[in-house]
């Protein structure tokens, strides 16, 4: 990994929560890679479990105002943090360190006016279904 000229003058990156721009002063930051050249271009600043449970109730409260709910994405680097993303996001795709979402195997669909049910993967045939739960004792 090379640092070029242009990591300096590169904006200064902050969180946004909310609508509003919290500044990167103080906190751990990650090197933003360009993928072309492996140069660092800028620094992203790493937001706290208080970062995220603000960014988390705000997806929430959106959530609640509109009518879709199909895919979500987030990036984190700690475990504690992809549980609670994972609970907290309400879409019927969540997709976490990567991009790479739709694939043959899996479940492609939302939930709300963005989809009803799922298709591909063995969830496509739960709509042509009868099940039923059945338990005996003897």
């Amino acid at each position: 990994m090379t640092t070029s000229a242009s990591a300096s003058s590169y904006p200064a990156l902050g969180l946004c929560i909310d609508g509003q721009f919290i500044a990167a002063e103080g906190r751990k930051a990650q090197d933003v890679l360009n993928p072309a050249t492996n140069h660092v271009i800028g620094n992203l600043p790493q937001a706290t479990t208080e970062d995220l449970q603000r960014a988390l109730n705000a997806a929430q409260r959106a959530f609640e105002s509109l009518p879709f709910g199909l895919a979500s994405y987030a990036f984190t680097g700690g475990t504690k943090n992809t549980r609670l993303i994972s609970e907290g996001l309400e879409a019927g795709m969540v997709s976490i360190n990567h991009f790479g979402m739709a694939l043959a195997e899996t479940p492609f669909g939302g939930i709300k006016d963005s989809g009803c049910g799922s298709e591909g993967g063995w969830e496509t045939f739960d709509g042509d279904l009868n099940t039923r739960f059945v338990t005996q004792s003897s």
